[in-house]
């Protein structure tokens, strides 16, 4: 066992700085790659008494920041910025620069360390990680591989540890992203960092050099134009009790019906590519489209009432795409849909 100097180090620092120690504490250089700006989100479409269907938001949502959504109004776009660090340590999911702390991956980083040879010093690196991708395979996608764009060297990407997803090495081929490079423990002498937190000029135009580079290496399409997908079981438990009477009632109408669990990424892809209309209950499964999807692709995503988000409608947004949502109805397991409110709004939402 070795005890994880960094952390102690971190720890002396902040003690004797009296306060936490910021990023932009320990930064050598900063810049702004996108500036803030303010945009007007369009309304969703829903169907009327949708809203008050919902009991409560998922925790990582405020109604400060849904309601705009919802509704249509003005978004504040957050800047994207830069910043050099220097002397950084890796430890796990952890980076450390002098007294800073950043959670950026998965995994513990305790006090004292398990045997684990540290890699050689990095002399340059780009952190394209952040924490909500490597624990959900939705930000992944969303959030970890523009970011990776960012840098002026692939070569130099370097990522924390996360959880394991069998479809990313697939998405990064077909994306022409490069392998994964993970660093569990090692010294960077100097390392650039990105916060890029929104769905700002820059990260609109990175998803479609995204989306572009997804067609050049795509198979054939094979997609009816109408797509379902579910959920399966996958991550965070949520069931819809009337799943199966759905998918009758949507292939009825011409949806194609796909479970990503059981398809390869190139497989999802041939599936999805240029869907007019796709329809999922609200999850991290939704970003097998986000790339594939039309660029006129409209969204309907079926939302459990006491976990509601409208994440994909920021990207929608962005993406100039429309975005529809219902409100599902509490059942004695899970929820269920109210299947003729559904038809009515894609009656709506359908090009």
């Amino acid at each position: 066992m070795a005890l994880n100097v960094p952390r102690l180090r971190r720890s002396v620092r902040r003690a004797l700085a009296g306060r936490p120690v910021t990023l932009e504490d320990v930064c050598e250089r900063t810049w702004t790659v996108c500036p803030e700006a303010r945009s007007v989100a369009p309304p969703a479409l829903f169907p009327d008494g949708a809203v008050d269907k919902i009991t409560q938001l998922s925790p990582f949502r405020t109604w400060e920041v849904e309601e705009p959504l919802i509704r249509g109004g003005e978004v504040l776009l957050k800047p994207t910025t830069g910043h050099l660090l220097r002397d950084v340590h890796v430890v796990a999911g952890y980076l450390y620069c002098g007294g800073f702390e950043w959670l950026g991956g998965y995994g513990e980083a305790p006090w004292w360390l398990p045997p684990l040879q540290t890699e050689p010093p990095l002399d340059q690196a780009t952190m394209v990680s952040t924490n909500s991708g490597t624990l959900y395979f939705g930000c992944l996608l969303l959030d970890d591989f523009p970011l990776e764009l960012l840098s002026t060297d692939l070569a130099h990407n370097v990522s924390l540890m996360s959880k394991p997803s069998g479809h990313e090495a697939g998405y990064r081929a077909l994306l022409g992203l490069p392998p994964k490079r993970v660093v569990q423990r090692a010294r960077i002498r100097e390392m650039t960092f990105f916060v890029d937190p929104a769905y700002n000029a820059s990260k609109i135009d990175r998803y479609r050099q995204l989306r572009q580079a997804l067609r050049r290496h795509a198979p054939p399409s094979a997609c009816s134009g109408r797509l379902y997908i579910r959920r399966g079981m996958a991550g965070q438990r949520r069931v819809m009790a009337n799943e199966a009477e759905l998918e009758a009632v949507l292939m009825q109408r011409g949806f194609t019906v796909i479970d990503p669990m059981q398809l390869s990424a190139a497989e999802v892809t041939r599936m999805s590519l240029d869907a007019r209309v796709v329809v999922s209950i609200e999850g991290s499964q939704i970003s097998h489209a986000i790339f594939s999807m039309a660029d006129d692709a409209a969204l309907v995503v079926l939302q459990p009432p006491d976990r509601f988000c409208t994440q994909y409608k920021e990207f929608t947004d962005a993406m100039g795409m429309r975005f529809g949502f219902v409100v599902c109805d509490r059942a004695e397991e899970g929820f269920s849909v109210n299947i003729p409110e559904l038809l009515h709004l894609l009656d709506r939402i359908e090009p």
